[in-house]
């Protein structure tokens, strides 16, 4: 019996009325580190026991957490300069789970990683929220449990990864034989808060936000309810895919304001050619423990087409060239990734917007140690990476987390996607209840391009001109090429260009080396 069809057996919720709690924001400025050599990233400090260690939230069931004898056993995670986890003060373990492991690569699906990890239980405490007793602990122990890179090359997990919640009230354990286990224990977070009525209902509401210094968005995080200021536009319930994957169907480059540095105006994601691919799209999942956007290397290079980026072999990731005259202009520009999801349950689709600024990340050692020249450095980089993990699922990751709002009631078996604003947003949050049995959620009056104003700008023709640098001469527009202007947030793109440029390939410079990329009949132009 699947997790979902035991639902409302385990659940052990008998909802007779409205909870009258009210939902309880976690103080999430007031616990955020800085972290990363591929980021910078949000971490929260959340207390395992009585023990302050360093996670991101966003899984579902188990919480992965990095422990004591981790930080001996490897050098460089990012949790140990905060505080890690020692299960030998508080865990619990159960004789009769003694059998059961986790593979550690479902603490990070994006990106390959080695190792299992063994079980305990014990408690969390959420700044702002409260404390769930017995939560199950999957823990990431010794250097067995690894991120493993195309060139053979390990590093160490930065972070654990917390679980929000899920769609029973505990932990599902079952026999080697398949048999469902009669062991009471595996406390959920946003079920227990509920249960004991500290919450108004098994529910969150969550955007990370953005660590990036030219962007900064503090991360919202409400148990029980949401911030309305975190929801822009159309909200899509996908309720079937609660725990699950979702089908990517369109992946454009889009400009909203000025001129586009652009040739042209989308990627057109071909069906049928990738792994996991339907007839419509891509099926990809959602974790914002994983540090990179996890797609085909085609799809990789169908965006860099756009781009003055270069592809690192060994760990399968993209480098910005700042020597190119457009790369600053471009990072600047109000441009971004736009993602289109398939319709949901009731028959709509989602559209998210992912700024380009967002994507000008920064990579450091140890990873630059394996960049030649750049030994110690840091480099610019573009978070697509195609080498995914054990699974083979293509995987949206902490990038896309930083424009996306995502949310849940476990109870009515909803979950919810919608754009994420930008960093000009009311300092004060809208908090908002879900109710036990809410399906909806609303959003803000907030218009997505305001929430980037003054923070991105709108190129001038000429510099347009200047960013589409990266195509060859004979490609280049003449300046009297009509560049058009971007629509609105959820609104139209960018049109670019005349009719020859729009529907033929184009032949351009994919590498520093000067290497030439055909992107043939991959680019279309996508009126959004």
């Amino acid at each position: 019996m699947s997790p979902s069809l035991l639902f409302f057996f385990l659940s052990g919720l008998a909802y007779a009325s409205e909870s009258e709690a009210t939902p309880k924001q976690f103080k999430f400025t007031e616990n955020t580190h800085i972290f990363g050599a591929d980021g910078p990233w949000h971490g929260v400090e959340v207390s395992i026991g009585d023990q302050p260690t360093l996670m991101i939230p966003g899984r579902s069931w188990e919480s992965y957490v990095i422990t004591t004898d981790y930080c001996k056993a490897t050098s460089g995670s990012a949790t140990c300069e905060v505080g890690a986890y020692d299960p030998s003060r508080y865990g619990k373990t159960v004789p009769e789970l003694d059998h059961v492991t986790f593979f550690t690569q479902n603490a990070t699906r994006g990106i390959k990683t080695t190792g299992t990890s063994r079980m305990v239980f014990d408690s969390v405490t959420l700044d702002g929220v409260g404390t769930v007793p017995d939560h199950t602990l999957a823990l990431i122990e010794n250097e067995s449990q690894m991120l493993e890179y195309p060139n053979g090359k390990r590093y160490p997990i930065m972070t654990g990864c917390l679980s929000l919640g899920s769609l029973a009230s505990k932990s599902i354990f079952w026999t080697s034989d398949q048999k469902l286990m009669d062991v009471d224990i595996g406390n959920m977070i946003a079920y227990y808060l509920a249960e004991n009525d500290v919450i108004p209902s098994a529910s969150y509401g969550f955007h990370y936000g953005s660590a990036l210094p030219s962007s900064k968005i503090p991360g919202s995080l409400i148990f029980g309810g949401y911030d309305r200021n975190r929801v822009i536009g159309r909200v899509d319930s996908q309720g079937s895919y609660i725990d699950g994957s979702f089908v990517l169907r369109r992946l454009a480059v889009n400009t909203f304001e000025g001129s586009a540095p652009f040739e042209m105006t989308g990627v057109q994601i071909i069906p049928g050619t990738y792994k996991y691919s339907t007839d419509t799209g891509i099926s990809v999942r959602l974790d914002a423990c994983s540090p990179y956007l996890t797609l085909p290397s085609d799809v990789c290079k169908g965006i860099a087409s756009y781009l003055p980026i270069y592809h690192h072999e060994g760990l399968d990731l993209w480098l910005w060239n700042t020597s190119h005259p457009g790369y600053k202009l471009i990072v600047e520009s109000a441009s971004a990734l736009t993602f289109d999801f398939d319709a949901g349950e009731r028959g709509k689709s989602t559209t998210i917007h992912l700024p380009l600024m967002q994507l000008n990340l920064t990579l450091g050692p140890p990873f630059t140690d394996e960049i030649p020249g750049m030994e110690g450095k840091e480099v610019p980089y573009f978070p697509c990476h195609s080498s995914p993990g054990h699974s083979g699922a293509w995987v949206l990751g902490r990038p896309i987390f930083q424009s996306l709002f995502i949310g849940a009631n476990f109870l009515t078996k909803q979950l919810w996607l919608a754009q994420a604003p930008g960093p000009k947003i009311p300092s004060e949050s809208d908090i908002v209840k879900i109710g036990r049995y809410d399906y909806d959620i609303e959003s803000s009056k907030m218009k997505w391009t305001d929430t980037w104003k003054g923070v991105w700008r709108g190129l001038s023709q000429d510099e347009a001109l200047i960013a589409r640098g990266l195509y060859e001469p004979e490609r280049r527009p003449s300046s009297s090429a009509d560049t058009g202007n971007g629509g609105s947030g959820g609104g139209g793109g960018s049109q670019t260009g005349s009719d020859s440029n729009r529907s033929s390939a184009s032949t351009i410079v994919g590498s520093r080396f000067g290497k030439f990329v055909m992107l043939a009949s991959m680019l279309a132009v996508v009126a959004l």
